[in-house]
């Protein structure tokens, strides 16, 4: 996700613990986030916050298997006029999942209404939804009716809250990065919400093998159509074979019975390089050798080392 705006975002640790309550604010805007372990609700409520029209949303772990649809997190959005007052008794989803995590985003003045919630609501709701990042477990949202002002206030209100959501550590309302539909070739499984145009190619050991990457942010995507060695050593190490079992309880990896092998429907995330080389290559394999760019044929450790070379000179006033 490209962000043209250079945004100064003021972070307070409301108890002094860096993973307790916490705010964040953007610097000339009115928007506020506060965020907590599931566990220290009771502290979130005596907030003064707590108490005005808002958005929030529960973060953690689904609770079945069988109907994560291969995803690992799993969110819940709602609006209320008091997050005091709505968890004054059992909530209606508290139970739903195994949460971790709540935030809260409002307004600091009293411009932010119930109205404006329904529809930011509605809006992070389907923003969640699009990434696909995590299991959405809100079912029922309403645009509302409003005016194209307040319409207009609160879109660029959402577009505050993901920001400061993403400076807390909450990634789920990210759009995905996908390559561009072209270079795709319309697999399925895709959805083309943010395009990469830098994407690469799996070149490693002597068994040639179909498959493509982009790199989403601090993690890497295997793309949907990518095929795995057919035959990986039979003393492969865990750590490849344990990302290809992942990938198959996923959905994600799929065999072809027909071509006998083993082809990814959907895109696949992986938290390193070289984790997307070993789930390709079925045992340990070295990230950075692994992967070339397509236009460029350049490795990825090529890559990275002629960026160092550049920041260098750059260091040095050339």
């Amino acid at each position: 996700m490209k962000l043209s705006l250079t945004r100064l975002i003021r972070i307070q640790l409301v108890t002094g613990d860096p993973e307790g309550l916490r705010s964040a604010s953007i610097a000339g805007r009115t928007t506020e986030i506060s965020g907590c372990p599931w566990t220290d609700l009771p502290t979130l409520l005596r907030r003064p916050e707590a108490e005005r029209p808002a958005v929030y949303f529960l973060i953690g772990t689904p609770l079945s298997e069988s109907q994560t649809e291969g995803l690992q997190e799993a969110i819940y959005v709602g609006e209320c006029d008091s997050l005091k007052d709505r968890f004054s008794g059992k909530h209606h989803k508290q139970e739903a999942a195994d949460w971790t995590q709540i935030f809260l985003a409002t307004e600091t003045g009293d411009t932010f209404n119930k109205a404006h919630g329904r529809l930011a609501e509605h809006l992070l709701t389907r923003k969640a939804r699009d990434a696909g990042r995590a299991l959405v477990l809100t079912r029922q949202t309403s645009e509302g009716n409003i005016s194209d002002g307040d319409t207009a206030f609160t879109q660029e209100f959402v577009e505050n809250v993901v920001i400061l959501a993403q400076v807390l550590g909450v990634t789920l309302f990210r759009p995905s990065i996908h390559a561009t539909k072209s270079l795709l070739q319309d697999q399925p499984g895709t959805n083309a919400l943010v395009s990469s145009d830098q994407i690469w190619v799996y070149r490693y050991g002597k068994q040639a093998v179909s498959a493509k990457m982009v790199q989403d942010g601090k993690r890497f995507v295997i793309l949907a159509g990518s095929e795995t060695r057919a035959t990986p050593d039979p003393v492969g190490q865990y750590f490849g074979k344990s990302i290809r079992t992942a990938a198959i309880e996923a959905g994600a990896l799929v065999k072809d019975e027909k071509e006998n092998v083993y082809r990814f429907v959907k895109d696949f995330q992986v938290g390193s390089l070289s984790a997307a080389a070993a789930a390709i290559y079925g045992q340990n394999a070295t990230g950075p050798d692994a992967w070339y760019d397509e236009k460029t044929n350049m490795s990825y450790r090529d890559w990275l080392n002629k960026k160092a070379s550049t920041a260098a000179e750059i260091n040095n006033g050339n």
